[in-house]
């Protein structure tokens, strides 16, 4: 089933910095990003979640 979710920062935050890297975990990332187009994040939400760094960039799925 597809449908649309609005999401909190913390979604990506949490995970990112709390145990679930790149690249210990990257199916979690893999799943986020096939579902990508239903995700919502509002604007003061996006702006919560810093650019990518260059590090992550070579490691992106």
């Amino acid at each position: 089933m597809i449908g649309r979710y609005c999401v909190d920062a913390n979604i990506f935050i949490a995970p990112r910095y709390n145990g679930y890297p790149l690249h210990i975990f990257p199916s979690l990332w893999k799943h986020l990003s096939e579902r990508r187009s239903d995700i919502i994040l509002i604007e003061p939400i996006f702006d919560e979640i810093e650019p990518i760094s260059p590090a992550d960039k070579k490691l992106s799925i």
